[in-house]
């Protein structure tokens, strides 16, 4: 049988209990007087702290607002204006640096996207430069900028005719003539996808309307002058037709590069 013994009893260990005990209440009686003279001094200096206490406050609450602010805003986007770009690009263009125009006008269109001019300008440089699919999607962008510019479904159906759409390309040029019916330009891209369509009756037809609309137009003369020389093999007539784009274009490099083929083949 297992027998349970009282603890021994430890000398000392009550007395130190009481000692604690004695010590709590002493630094209770030292501190309540500081605490409550402290308070009774802040409640007789009310009218003099509570400003820079206010003032702290607010400023801090001014700070957490400008945090909130800063956090759930999010960062204006720099907005470019893009009239020096076209200006630039413009100028390029007037001089026949097409390609540096073309750079200009990349940046411009970002900026100026209602601008159906620039679209255009833009869509026909790439053209020039020989890029017929960037070409054609940036015209598709023109008539985005603008479904009732007649300019921009005349440039739709010069970039469907170099992508060898021909059908599109006459259907874009129709839609053009719908909104002015004088753009002499839709008319002489209608007449390229005709006779690259094998259709040469209605490409003389289209071509002629072109020269009544506007016989100033450089495009005119240089699209009867591929339809001299493609179709009716008429060297003659061909040079003398890039010899007049010429003239009226001298900074577009298409109409220079043709002719001097014309030239060539002379």
């Amino acid at each position: 049988m297992r027998l349970s013994t009282p603890k021994r009893y430890q000398p000392g260990r009550g007395q130190r209990r009481h000692l604690i005990n004695s010590r709590r209440w002493i630094w209770l009686w030292l501190i309540t007087p500081v605490i409550a003279l402290a308070g009774y001094y802040i409640y007789e200096q009310r009218e003099a702290l509570g400003p820079p206490v206010r003032d702290f406050i607010a400023e801090r609450l001014e700070d957490a607002q400008s945090g909130v602010a800063t956090i759930t805003a999010p960062t204006p986007l720099p907005t470019t204006d893009p009239t020096q770009r076209i200006a630039r690009a413009d100028g390029l263009w007037s001089q026949g640096a097409v390609e540096a125009a073309l750079d200009e006008y990349q940046v411009a269109v970002e900026g100026a996207p209602n601008d159906v001019r620039v679209h255009h300008r833009y869509a026909y440089g790439l053209l020039i430069e020989g890029r017929v699919g960037d070409a054609l999607t940036a015209a598709e962008d023109a008539v985005t900028a603008n479904p009732f510019s007649s300019d921009a479904w005349a440039i739709r159906a010069f970039a469907l005719a170099r992508n060898d759409r021909y059908a599109e390309a006459i259907a874009s040029g129709l839609q053009a003539l719908s909104l002015d019916p004088t753009n002499s330009s839709a008319l002489a891209y209608m007449g390229l996808a005709y006779f690259r369509a094998g259709q040469p009756a209605q490409a003389e037809q289209a071509i002629n309307r072109a020269l009544d609309a506007d016989p100033e137009n450089p495009e005119v003369y240089y699209v009867r002058g591929l339809y001299n020389f493609e179709v009716n093999f008429l060297l003659d007539d061909y040079l003398e037709d890039m010899q007049q784009a010429f003239e009226l274009a001298p900074n577009l490099p298409h109409i220079t590069v043709e002719l001097a083929w014309a030239y060539w083949n002379m």
